[in-house]
């Protein structure tokens, strides 16, 4: 996706540059009160780096503000407020820039007649596309405020599941942080001057003592090599997954065959699944319309692609639960309760209904992952000082026994 700078004729005369993706970019030459007055396409690493950037606490909109936006609307519209009305009062009381901005200039796309998900689809670095896709069947079938209703709860929900993932992993990160600092202060600081005192009493150091001790050397001279290289290598991989389809596969495949992570993951996704399909089949959209829809929504280009196969399926004549089966990366119980629902006519409730059960389980993993989580932080944690404890107390048994000896 390009990157543009533009500088711009503002209509109070005043004239600016700024930032634009190539969909604002389209969008701002058929505006009629800003007037670019010229524009430089910039390369395209440039527009990877706008998103990283975008996507830190720095001037981005919380999830918390876009599920109140996402209840605002729905009640607003529910008590029949004009669209571009709320649009303004929800823009005048936020106090957040960029989601001001964004809802000042969808308001504006809409009074010149740009429908409601096409002026939302414009704004992908504030919005998720999940707001213009639902929104976008809520304007086909009027039921505009039942679509923000399901967006903040569907936002509201992946949002807490979020909030629980990363309060299970802090403490476990905390504790390897904590414990890699202090092995790397021991064997920089601490461990050298140890291994003076023994080797001016002319003690002879133990294999485990001297690789060690080669261990600390190499950390003094090396270390922030190390650590430059190792940040090098995660760019790298960063840019990669941006870039190469076949990388980010990797990467996403890769995912799946760690046993914790994994756990998160698939649940995750299983209930992600469930839930979008339900959302898009409530308001009234075609189960192909749903899988492409739900296939663009995920994150892990596995689930990605086996939806993928799943649409081609169903489009080809064969029967949804058959074709998640045949995916083989979707559990007995997802593929019943699909079953059932075609079977029934019931496909929306035995969605909600299995999203139900996949977000509890997730619920479960994540209030359990501490627990998890602490053999195995308990057993590197403990390995390393045990490692360093023997190197030391070695040369002492020995210095102990030749005093004995005497």
């Amino acid at each position: 996706m390009a990157l543009y700078l533009c500088r711009l004729l503002y209509p109070n005369g005043k004239v600016g540059f700024k930032f634009l993706s190539e969909e604002e970019f389209t969008a701002l030459l058929t505006d009629r009160e800003v007037i670019v007055l010229q524009s430089f396409q910039l390369p395209s690493w440039l527009q990877y780096l706008r998103e990283g950037i975008s996507k830190l606490s720095i001037g981005r909109v919380k999830d918390e503000e876009l599920i109140d936006f996402a209840k605002s609307m729905s009640v607003m519209l529910r008590a029949g407020i004009p669209v571009i009305d709320i649009l303004e009062d929800l823009a005048e009381i936020t106090t957040n820039r960029k989601l001001k901005s964004a809802l000042v200039q969808i308001a504006h796309r809409v009074r010149e007649g740009l429908s409601l998900s096409e002026a939302f689809a414009q704004h992908p670095s504030v919005f998720p596309e999940v707001f213009h896709r639902v929104i976008r069947i809520g304007e086909e079938t009027g039921s505009l405020d039942v679509a923000f209703k399901d967006i903040a709860e569907h936002l509201e929900r992946v949002h807490e599941l979020k909030n629980n993932i990363k309060r299970a992993l802090m403490y476990p990160s905390f504790v390897f942080v904590a414990t890699f600092g202090a092995l790397i202060f021991w064997l920089v600081y601490v461990l050298p001057k140890i291994v003076s005192v023994f080797t001016s009493m002319g003690l002879k150091l133990p294999a485990i003592t001297l690789a060690v001790i080669d261990l600390s050397n190499f950390m003094k001279r090396y270390g922030i090599h190390c650590l430059a290289l190792l940040v090098l290598l995660l760019a790298v991989v960063w840019v990669l997954r941006k870039k190469s389809e076949r990388v980010a596969y990797a990467w996403d495949w890769l995912v799946l065959r760690i046993p914790i992570v994994k756990a998160v993951v698939t649940n995750f996704q299983y209930a992600y699944v469930a839930d979008f399909m339900r959302l898009l089949i409530g308001a009234g959209s075609n189960i192909d319309r749903v899988l492409e829809l739900v296939a663009k929504g995920v994150g892990n280009r596995v689930f990605k692609r086996a939806l993928e196969r799943v649409r081609e399926s169903v489009i080809m004549g064969r029967a949804l639960s058959t074709s998640f089966m045949e995916t083989g990366l979707f559990p007995r119980l997802f593929i019943r309760m699909l079953r059932s629902g075609e079977e029934s006519g019931t496909l929306e409730e035995q969605l909600r209904f299995a999203a139900d059960v996949y977000y509890g389980k997730l619920e479960d993993i994540t209030a359990k992952m501490g627990k998890m989580l602490e053999p195995i932080v308990l057993m590197v944690v403990g390995g390393m000082f045990a490692l360093m404890m023997i190197s030391l107390l070695s040369p002492i048994y020995d210095l102990i026994g030749k005093i004995g000896g005497m």
